[in-house]
Protein backbone atom coordinates (compact mmCIF):
# COMPACT_ATOMS: atom_id res chain seq x y z
CA UNK A 1 0.00 0.00 0.00
CA UNK A 2 1.53 3.49 -0.98
CA UNK A 3 2.44 5.98 2.00
CA UNK A 4 -0.13 8.73 2.02
CA UNK A 5 2.82 11.21 2.70
CA UNK A 6 3.92 10.47 -0.61
CA UNK A 7 0.76 11.10 -2.18
CA UNK A 8 -0.90 14.55 -1.36
CA UNK A 9 0.10 17.27 -4.37
CA UNK A 10 2.72 20.19 -3.29
CA UNK A 11 2.18 22.39 -1.79
CA UNK A 12 -0.53 21.27 0.90
CA UNK A 13 -1.33 23.56 2.93
CA UNK A 14 -1.91 26.75 0.65
CA UNK A 15 -4.29 24.65 -0.73
CA UNK A 16 -6.67 24.34 2.16
CA UNK A 17 -5.49 28.30 3.15
CA UNK A 18 -7.64 29.60 0.16
CA UNK A 19 -10.92 27.68 1.01
CA UNK A 20 -10.23 28.82 4.54
CA UNK A 21 -11.89 32.16 3.62
CA UNK A 22 -14.63 30.70 1.82
CA UNK A 23 -18.31 30.41 3.46
CA UNK A 24 -19.70 26.92 2.38
CA UNK A 25 -19.68 25.25 5.44
CA UNK A 26 -22.30 27.16 7.70
CA UNK A 27 -20.10 26.60 10.47
CA UNK A 28 -18.01 30.17 10.66
CA UNK A 29 -18.05 32.96 12.74
CA UNK A 30 -20.52 34.74 10.51
CA UNK A 31 -22.79 31.80 11.05
CA UNK A 32 -22.90 32.23 14.64
CA UNK A 33 -23.45 35.47 14.39
CA UNK A 34 -26.57 34.61 12.94
CA UNK A 35 -27.40 32.00 14.77
CA UNK A 36 -27.13 34.30 17.61
CA UNK A 37 -29.40 37.16 16.29
CA UNK A 38 -32.05 34.37 15.18
CA UNK A 39 -32.25 33.15 18.81
CA UNK A 40 -32.77 37.05 20.14
CA UNK A 41 -35.33 37.18 17.51
CA UNK A 42 -37.21 34.00 18.67
CA UNK A 43 -36.58 35.14 22.13
CA UNK A 44 -38.40 38.46 20.87
CA UNK A 45 -41.05 37.09 19.58
CA UNK A 46 -42.25 33.38 20.30
CA UNK A 47 -41.97 33.51 24.25
CA UNK A 48 -44.54 36.33 24.61
CA UNK A 49 -47.23 33.77 22.28
CA UNK A 50 -47.74 31.87 25.16
CA UNK A 51 -47.26 33.22 28.64
CA UNK A 52 -50.51 33.06 30.14
CA UNK A 53 -51.04 29.43 29.52
CA UNK A 54 -47.75 28.86 31.40
CA UNK A 55 -44.35 30.34 30.76
CA UNK A 56 -42.92 27.22 30.33
CA UNK A 57 -44.78 26.14 27.40
CA UNK A 58 -43.00 29.19 26.08
CA UNK A 59 -39.51 28.40 26.98
CA UNK A 60 -40.08 25.00 25.53
CA UNK A 61 -40.66 26.52 22.16
CA UNK A 62 -37.62 28.61 22.51
CA UNK A 63 -35.76 25.40 23.49
CA UNK A 64 -37.43 23.59 20.64
CA UNK A 65 -36.43 25.94 18.06
CA UNK A 66 -32.67 26.43 19.62
CA UNK A 67 -32.60 22.46 18.68
CA UNK A 68 -33.85 23.46 15.27
CA UNK A 69 -31.42 26.09 14.80
CA UNK A 70 -28.21 24.03 16.39
CA UNK A 71 -29.25 21.10 13.92
CA UNK A 72 -28.62 23.23 11.37
CA UNK A 73 -25.12 23.08 11.60
CA UNK A 74 -24.78 19.54 12.13
CA UNK A 75 -27.04 18.92 8.75
CA UNK A 76 -24.92 16.90 6.76
CA UNK A 77 -25.68 18.02 3.29
CA UNK A 78 -25.70 22.12 2.37
CA UNK A 79 -28.91 22.03 0.56
CA UNK A 80 -30.76 20.47 3.81
CA UNK A 81 -29.12 22.92 5.69
CA UNK A 82 -30.10 26.07 3.35
CA UNK A 83 -33.78 24.40 3.73
CA UNK A 84 -33.88 24.48 6.67
CA UNK A 85 -32.86 27.74 7.75
CA UNK A 86 -35.29 29.15 5.05
CA UNK A 87 -38.66 27.53 7.32
CA UNK A 88 -37.18 28.57 10.54
CA UNK A 89 -36.65 32.40 8.89
CA UNK A 90 -40.52 32.01 7.73
CA UNK A 91 -41.20 30.99 11.35
CA UNK A 92 -39.46 33.61 13.14
CA UNK A 93 -41.02 36.09 10.64
CA UNK A 94 -44.81 34.70 10.97
CA UNK A 95 -44.10 34.70 15.06
CA UNK A 96 -42.96 38.15 14.61
CA UNK A 97 -46.54 39.45 13.18
CA UNK A 98 -48.71 39.09 16.43
CA UNK A 99 -46.05 40.65 18.38
CA UNK A 100 -45.91 43.88 16.18
CA UNK A 101 -49.42 43.66 16.06
CA UNK A 102 -49.33 43.88 20.07
CA UNK A 103 -47.05 47.15 19.92
CA UNK A 104 -48.55 48.75 17.56
CA UNK A 105 -51.01 51.83 17.87
CA UNK A 106 -54.01 50.78 16.65
CA UNK A 107 -57.11 51.73 18.14
CA UNK A 108 -59.70 49.54 16.35
CA UNK A 109 -57.84 46.29 17.00
CA UNK A 110 -57.77 47.69 20.81
CA UNK A 111 -61.35 47.99 20.97
CA UNK A 112 -62.03 44.85 19.38
CA UNK A 113 -59.84 43.09 22.20
CA UNK A 114 -61.46 45.11 24.35
CA UNK A 115 -64.83 43.35 23.65
CA UNK A 116 -64.09 39.82 23.52
CA UNK A 117 -60.90 39.37 25.56
CA UNK A 118 -61.90 42.18 28.34
CA UNK A 119 -58.61 43.95 28.47
CA UNK A 120 -55.81 45.23 25.97
CA UNK A 121 -54.20 42.37 23.54
CA UNK A 122 -50.90 44.79 23.76
CA UNK A 123 -51.24 44.78 27.64
CA UNK A 124 -51.45 40.43 27.17
CA UNK A 125 -48.82 40.31 25.33
CA UNK A 126 -46.72 43.09 27.79
CA UNK A 127 -47.28 40.80 30.64
CA UNK A 128 -47.00 37.52 29.16
CA UNK A 129 -43.60 38.93 27.85
CA UNK A 130 -42.08 40.36 31.29
CA UNK A 131 -43.23 36.84 33.27
CA UNK A 132 -41.47 35.08 30.45
CA UNK A 133 -38.63 36.92 30.86
CA UNK A 134 -38.42 36.92 34.28
CA UNK A 135 -38.11 33.64 34.20
CA UNK A 136 -35.82 32.64 31.70
CA UNK A 137 -33.40 35.46 33.38
CA UNK A 138 -34.10 33.72 36.78
CA UNK A 139 -33.04 30.29 35.12
CA UNK A 140 -30.21 31.27 33.62
CA UNK A 141 -29.02 32.71 36.96
CA UNK A 142 -29.42 30.11 38.74
CA UNK A 143 -28.23 27.59 35.88
CA UNK A 144 -24.91 29.70 35.46
CA UNK A 145 -24.52 29.83 39.30
CA UNK A 146 -24.56 26.17 39.81
CA UNK A 147 -22.52 25.26 37.14
CA UNK A 148 -20.34 27.25 37.87
CA UNK A 149 -20.05 26.23 41.68
CA UNK A 150 -19.87 22.45 40.25
CA UNK A 151 -16.97 23.24 37.99
CA UNK A 152 -15.44 24.98 40.39
CA UNK A 153 -16.11 22.94 43.61
CA UNK A 154 -15.88 19.61 41.77
CA UNK A 155 -12.88 17.08 43.01
CA UNK A 156 -9.93 16.63 41.11
CA UNK A 157 -6.70 14.70 41.14
CA UNK A 158 -3.94 16.87 42.89
CA UNK A 159 -0.33 17.02 41.78
CA UNK A 160 1.89 16.22 44.58
CA UNK A 161 5.91 16.54 45.17
CA UNK A 162 6.39 19.84 43.22
CA UNK A 163 9.68 19.93 42.23
CA UNK A 164 10.83 16.69 43.81
CA UNK A 165 14.21 15.53 44.11
CA UNK A 166 15.50 13.63 41.01
CA UNK A 167 17.25 10.90 41.27
CA UNK A 168 18.15 8.08 39.30
CA UNK A 169 16.79 4.61 40.11
CA UNK A 170 19.50 2.14 40.73
CA UNK A 171 17.70 -0.19 38.31
CA UNK A 172 17.87 2.09 35.64
CA UNK A 173 19.24 0.80 32.20
CA UNK A 174 19.87 3.29 29.14
CA UNK A 175 18.49 6.82 28.98
CA UNK A 176 17.20 8.32 26.19
CA UNK A 177 16.75 12.40 25.87
CA UNK A 178 13.31 13.90 25.54
CA UNK A 179 13.06 17.25 24.97
CA UNK A 180 9.50 18.99 25.40
CA UNK A 181 8.15 21.80 24.17
CA UNK A 182 4.34 23.19 24.59
CA UNK A 183 2.14 26.02 23.13
CA UNK A 184 4.67 27.12 20.42
CA UNK A 185 1.26 29.98 18.89
CA UNK A 186 2.89 30.10 15.50
CA UNK A 187 1.54 32.73 13.39
CA UNK A 188 1.64 33.52 9.39
CA UNK A 189 4.03 36.11 8.65
CA UNK A 190 3.60 39.86 9.67
CA UNK A 191 0.24 38.45 11.60
CA UNK A 192 -0.70 38.59 15.24
CA UNK A 193 -1.71 36.32 17.98
CA UNK A 194 -5.48 36.03 17.99
CA UNK A 195 -5.04 37.29 21.79
CA UNK A 196 -2.88 40.06 21.06
CA UNK A 197 1.02 40.26 20.48
CA UNK A 198 3.66 38.47 18.23
CA UNK A 199 3.47 34.84 17.46
CA UNK A 200 6.25 32.31 18.37
CA UNK A 201 8.04 32.39 14.73
CA UNK A 202 11.26 34.35 16.00
CA UNK A 203 11.79 32.82 19.46
CA UNK A 204 11.08 29.34 17.61
CA UNK A 205 13.61 29.82 15.18
CA UNK A 206 16.25 31.39 17.63
CA UNK A 207 16.03 28.31 20.07
CA UNK A 208 16.49 26.02 17.02
CA UNK A 209 19.52 28.01 16.19
CA UNK A 210 21.03 28.13 19.45
CA UNK A 211 20.71 25.32 20.61
CA UNK A 212 20.62 22.89 17.37
CA UNK A 213 24.17 20.81 19.15
CA UNK A 214 21.38 19.82 21.68
CA UNK A 215 18.61 19.13 19.69
CA UNK A 216 20.84 17.62 17.56
CA UNK A 217 21.43 14.85 20.51
CA UNK A 218 17.77 14.63 21.97
CA UNK A 219 16.24 10.81 21.23
CA UNK A 220 12.73 11.89 20.73
CA UNK A 221 10.66 15.95 20.73
CA UNK A 222 7.35 16.38 22.19
CA UNK A 223 5.46 19.13 21.02
CA UNK A 224 2.24 18.72 23.29
CA UNK A 225 0.03 20.76 21.27
CA UNK A 226 -0.90 24.76 20.12
CA UNK A 227 1.83 24.20 17.82
CA UNK A 228 -0.22 27.25 16.06
CA UNK A 229 -2.54 30.17 17.12
CA UNK A 230 -5.42 29.53 14.57
CA UNK A 231 -5.00 26.58 12.95
CA UNK A 232 -4.76 27.78 9.32
CA UNK A 233 -1.96 26.63 6.72
CA UNK A 234 0.53 29.53 6.31
CA UNK A 235 0.86 28.84 10.43
CA UNK A 236 1.49 25.22 9.60
CA UNK A 237 3.92 25.95 7.04
CA UNK A 238 5.91 28.31 9.42
CA UNK A 239 6.37 25.26 11.67
CA UNK A 240 7.83 23.18 8.25
CA UNK A 241 9.90 26.13 7.79
CA UNK A 242 12.01 26.19 11.31
CA UNK A 243 12.35 23.10 11.81
CA UNK A 244 15.15 21.29 10.20
CA UNK A 245 14.39 17.81 8.59
CA UNK A 246 16.56 16.22 11.11
CA UNK A 247 14.44 17.12 13.79
CA UNK A 248 11.35 16.48 12.43
CA UNK A 249 12.30 12.74 12.19
CA UNK A 250 12.28 12.77 16.48
CA UNK A 251 9.25 14.61 16.77
CA UNK A 252 6.29 13.55 18.42
CA UNK A 253 3.23 16.31 17.37
CA UNK A 254 -0.35 16.37 19.02
CA UNK A 255 -3.40 19.01 19.05
CA UNK A 256 -4.19 21.61 21.20
CA UNK A 257 -7.16 23.71 21.19
CA UNK A 258 -5.51 26.51 19.19
CA UNK A 259 -5.40 23.94 16.55
CA UNK A 260 -8.29 23.09 16.01
CA UNK A 261 -10.91 25.11 18.12
CA UNK A 262 -9.57 28.73 18.37
CA UNK A 263 -12.69 30.78 17.29
CA UNK A 264 -10.67 33.50 15.12
CA UNK A 265 -13.07 36.33 13.62
CA UNK A 266 -10.56 36.92 11.22
CA UNK A 267 -10.71 33.12 9.24
CA UNK A 268 -14.07 31.84 8.54
CA UNK A 269 -12.03 28.39 9.14
CA UNK A 270 -14.46 25.30 10.41
CA UNK A 271 -13.15 22.63 12.96
CA UNK A 272 -13.56 20.20 10.23
CA UNK A 273 -10.87 22.05 7.71
CA UNK A 274 -8.32 22.30 10.86
CA UNK A 275 -8.40 18.87 11.52
CA UNK A 276 -7.76 18.30 7.83
CA UNK A 277 -4.79 20.49 8.23
CA UNK A 278 -3.82 18.91 11.33
CA UNK A 279 -3.85 15.04 10.18
CA UNK A 280 -1.89 16.19 7.54
CA UNK A 281 0.90 17.49 9.66
CA UNK A 282 0.54 14.45 12.06
CA UNK A 283 1.14 12.25 8.63
CA UNK A 284 3.63 14.33 7.31
CA UNK A 285 5.93 13.85 10.47
CA UNK A 286 4.94 11.04 11.85
CA UNK A 287 2.86 8.54 9.80
CA UNK A 288 4.98 6.09 8.98
CA UNK A 289 5.94 5.06 12.65
CA UNK A 290 2.74 5.59 14.36
CA UNK A 291 0.02 3.06 14.75
CA UNK A 292 -3.63 3.35 15.76
CA UNK A 293 -6.22 1.32 16.79
CA UNK A 294 -9.09 0.49 14.27
CA UNK A 295 -12.81 0.09 14.38
CA UNK A 296 -12.34 -3.34 14.11
CA UNK A 297 -9.50 -3.29 17.13
CA UNK A 298 -6.69 -3.74 14.51
CA UNK A 299 -3.25 -1.85 15.26
CA UNK A 300 -2.41 -0.41 11.57
CA UNK A 301 -0.08 2.46 10.99
CA UNK A 302 -1.49 5.71 10.80
CA UNK A 303 -0.16 6.40 7.35
CA UNK A 304 -1.89 3.61 5.72
CA UNK A 305 -5.50 3.97 8.28
CA UNK A 306 -5.64 8.20 6.36
CA UNK A 307 -4.84 6.31 3.03
CA UNK A 308 -7.90 4.72 3.11
CA UNK A 309 -9.84 7.58 2.87
CA UNK A 310 -7.34 9.40 0.38
CA UNK A 311 -9.68 10.21 -1.97
CA UNK A 312 -11.76 12.06 0.04
CA UNK A 313 -9.55 14.04 2.02
CA UNK A 314 -8.21 14.86 -1.54
CA UNK A 315 -11.58 16.34 -2.19
CA UNK A 316 -11.56 18.85 0.92
CA UNK A 317 -8.32 19.94 0.13
CA UNK A 318 -8.66 20.73 -3.41
CA UNK A 319 -12.12 21.90 -3.82
CA UNK A 320 -13.03 22.90 -0.59
CA UNK A 321 -16.31 20.72 -0.44
CA UNK A 322 -17.46 18.53 2.62
CA UNK A 323 -19.75 15.82 0.75
CA UNK A 324 -20.17 13.97 3.98
CA UNK A 325 -19.79 16.66 7.20
CA UNK A 326 -19.51 13.94 9.51
CA UNK A 327 -17.07 12.01 7.80
CA UNK A 328 -13.34 14.46 8.88
CA UNK A 329 -14.75 14.18 12.14
CA UNK A 330 -15.46 9.96 11.81
CA UNK A 331 -11.90 10.17 10.83
CA UNK A 332 -10.46 12.02 13.39
CA UNK A 333 -11.88 10.40 16.13
CA UNK A 334 -10.22 6.87 14.96
CA UNK A 335 -7.03 8.39 14.97
CA UNK A 336 -6.78 8.97 18.49
CA UNK A 337 -5.25 7.46 20.70
CA UNK A 338 -1.63 6.84 18.34
CA UNK A 339 1.13 5.32 19.50
CA UNK A 340 4.72 7.36 18.04
CA UNK A 341 7.51 4.46 18.12
CA UNK A 342 11.27 5.29 18.67
CA UNK A 343 12.31 1.69 18.07
CA UNK A 344 15.97 2.57 18.16
CA UNK A 345 15.03 3.19 21.88
CA UNK A 346 12.44 0.37 22.57
CA UNK A 347 10.20 3.97 23.40
CA UNK A 348 6.80 4.60 22.66
CA UNK A 349 4.99 8.17 22.87
CA UNK A 350 1.02 7.47 23.30
CA UNK A 351 -0.69 10.49 22.21
CA UNK A 352 -3.95 11.23 24.13
CA UNK A 353 -6.41 14.21 21.73
CA UNK A 354 -8.01 15.91 25.21
CA UNK A 355 -9.57 18.68 23.15
CA UNK A 356 -13.40 18.92 23.19
CA UNK A 357 -14.00 19.54 19.46
CA UNK A 358 -16.04 23.23 19.35
CA UNK A 359 -15.22 26.16 18.70
CA UNK A 360 -17.49 27.95 21.25
CA UNK A 361 -15.67 31.20 22.21
CA UNK A 362 -15.96 29.64 25.68
CA UNK A 363 -15.97 26.11 25.82
CA UNK A 364 -13.05 25.92 23.11
CA UNK A 365 -10.58 25.25 26.05
CA UNK A 366 -12.24 22.38 27.77
CA UNK A 367 -10.71 19.14 27.79
CA UNK A 368 -12.20 15.76 27.51
CA UNK A 369 -11.22 12.06 26.21
CA UNK A 370 -14.06 10.52 25.16
CA UNK A 371 -15.09 6.77 26.46
CA UNK A 372 -13.87 5.32 22.95
CA UNK A 373 -10.39 6.85 23.06
CA UNK A 374 -9.97 5.57 26.98
CA UNK A 375 -11.31 2.00 25.66
CA UNK A 376 -8.24 2.47 22.64
CA UNK A 377 -5.89 3.79 25.25
CA UNK A 378 -5.91 0.47 27.26
CA UNK A 379 -5.21 -1.23 24.59
CA UNK A 380 -2.08 0.30 23.18
CA UNK A 381 -1.03 -0.05 26.80
CA UNK A 382 -1.29 -3.66 26.31
CA UNK A 383 0.46 -3.89 22.93
CA UNK A 384 3.52 -2.02 23.76
CA UNK A 385 3.78 -3.86 27.59
CA UNK A 386 7.51 -4.41 26.16
CA UNK A 387 8.18 -1.03 25.74
CA UNK A 388 9.15 2.26 27.55
CA UNK A 389 5.78 4.32 27.35
CA UNK A 390 5.25 7.65 28.37
CA UNK A 391 2.12 9.60 27.70
CA UNK A 392 1.39 12.80 26.08
CA UNK A 393 -1.77 14.97 25.39
CA UNK A 394 -2.46 19.21 25.77
CA UNK A 395 -4.95 19.31 28.66
CA UNK A 396 -3.94 19.24 32.71
CA UNK A 397 -4.36 15.86 34.33
CA UNK A 398 -4.68 17.61 37.78
CA UNK A 399 -5.06 20.28 39.58
CA UNK A 400 -1.28 21.94 40.82
CA UNK A 401 -0.99 23.54 44.07
CA UNK A 402 0.04 26.71 43.02
CA UNK A 403 -0.14 29.74 45.14
CA UNK A 404 -2.57 31.48 43.07
CA UNK A 405 -5.82 33.84 43.41
CA UNK A 406 -9.32 32.99 43.25
CA UNK A 407 -9.54 33.74 39.62
CA UNK A 408 -6.08 31.99 38.65
CA UNK A 409 -7.40 28.56 40.60
CA UNK A 410 -11.09 29.04 38.85
CA UNK A 411 -8.92 28.98 35.48
CA UNK A 412 -6.84 26.23 36.60
CA UNK A 413 -9.67 24.60 37.61
CA UNK A 414 -11.67 24.68 34.09
CA UNK A 415 -7.95 23.75 32.13
CA UNK A 416 -8.33 20.11 33.82
CA UNK A 417 -9.79 17.29 31.95
CA UNK A 418 -13.44 16.93 32.75
CA UNK A 419 -13.18 13.65 32.72
CA UNK A 420 -9.53 13.42 34.88
CA UNK A 421 -10.46 10.71 36.84
CA UNK A 422 -11.65 8.33 34.00
CA UNK A 423 -8.47 8.83 32.20
CA UNK A 424 -6.02 8.40 34.90
CA UNK A 425 -7.62 5.32 36.09
CA UNK A 426 -7.12 4.03 32.27
CA UNK A 427 -3.56 4.24 33.18
CA UNK A 428 -2.44 0.70 34.33
CA UNK A 429 -0.25 0.82 37.82
CA UNK A 430 1.79 -1.85 36.78
CA UNK A 431 4.62 0.47 36.31
CA UNK A 432 5.57 3.87 36.63
CA UNK A 433 4.48 6.13 33.58
CA UNK A 434 5.45 9.38 32.58
CA UNK A 435 2.70 12.15 31.34
CA UNK A 436 3.85 15.35 29.72
CA UNK A 437 1.04 18.24 28.83
CA UNK A 438 0.50 21.89 28.09
CA UNK A 439 -1.89 24.34 27.64
CA UNK A 440 -1.70 26.77 30.17
CA UNK A 441 1.86 28.16 29.82
CA UNK A 442 2.92 27.32 33.08
CA UNK A 443 5.71 24.84 34.60
CA UNK A 444 5.43 22.03 37.09
CA UNK A 445 6.92 19.24 37.55
CA UNK A 446 5.12 16.36 40.05
CA UNK A 447 4.11 12.95 40.85
CA UNK A 448 0.38 11.55 41.07
CA UNK A 449 0.59 8.72 43.61
CA UNK A 450 3.83 6.93 43.37
CA UNK A 451 3.72 5.51 39.63
CA UNK A 452 2.83 8.86 37.76
CA UNK A 453 5.21 11.85 37.03
CA UNK A 454 3.72 14.81 35.22
CA UNK A 455 5.48 17.30 33.36
CA UNK A 456 3.94 21.13 32.44
CA UNK A 457 5.79 23.06 29.69
CA UNK A 458 5.58 26.96 29.92
CA UNK A 459 5.12 28.35 26.49
CA UNK A 460 8.21 27.35 24.59
CA UNK A 461 8.20 30.30 22.60
CA UNK A 462 5.97 33.15 25.15
CA UNK A 463 7.11 31.87 28.27
CA UNK A 464 5.94 31.26 31.67
CA UNK A 465 2.16 32.85 32.45
CA UNK A 466 2.57 32.92 36.33
CA UNK A 467 6.15 33.91 36.64
CA UNK A 468 7.24 35.59 33.45
CA UNK A 469 10.08 33.81 32.99
CA UNK A 470 11.85 34.17 29.07
CA UNK A 471 10.83 31.32 26.38
CA UNK A 472 12.82 28.11 26.77
CA UNK A 473 12.10 24.53 27.00
CA UNK A 474 13.49 21.85 29.34
CA UNK A 475 15.58 18.90 28.53
CA UNK A 476 15.41 15.58 30.01
CA UNK A 477 16.73 12.07 30.45
CA UNK A 478 14.31 9.19 30.60
CA UNK A 479 15.69 6.08 32.56
CA UNK A 480 13.95 3.04 32.49
CA UNK A 481 14.02 -0.35 35.12
CA UNK A 482 14.32 -3.66 34.29
CA UNK A 483 10.13 -3.92 34.75
CA UNK A 484 9.91 -1.13 31.71
CA UNK A 485 9.20 1.46 34.32
CA UNK A 486 10.40 5.09 33.07
CA UNK A 487 11.66 8.19 34.84
CA UNK A 488 12.58 11.63 34.12
CA UNK A 489 15.88 13.12 35.81
CA UNK A 490 16.71 16.61 37.13
CA UNK A 491 15.79 18.54 33.76
CA UNK A 492 18.12 21.03 31.99
CA UNK A 493 16.58 24.53 30.89
CA UNK A 494 17.94 25.73 27.89
CA UNK A 495 16.68 29.89 26.90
Amino acid sequence: MRPIHNTWPEPWFPLIDRVSTTRLHGSGTHWQVVKTVSLILVFLTAVPLVPIVSPLVGLALLKAINVIVASCISMKWRFRRAVVRGVLTGIVASLGVPALIACSNLEPLDRLSTTFVGGSIRMFYASGFVISYLVVVTMLIVGCLYGWWTDFSRRLPTIHAMKPTYTRPATAVGASTIVHWSDLHLTAPGEPRIEGGNGGNQELQRLVTKHAVSLDGASALILSGDITDRGIGSEWEEFFRILPPSLLTRCTLLPGNHDVNIPDPHFDSPVELRLVRTMLALNKVQGYRTRIIDSKHRCVKLQDFLYQHHDQLLDIIREGHFLDDGLVRHIWKQIFPMAVEYSNRKLVVICVDSNRLTNNLITNAVGNVGRSNIARLKMLFSRYRGWNQVIALHHHVALPPLDESLLNKAKSTGMVLDNADSFLAAIPTDRARVVFHGHRHIEYHGKIGDRLQVISAPSTTLGNELTNEKPGFYLFQLYADSRRSTFVSEPTWLE
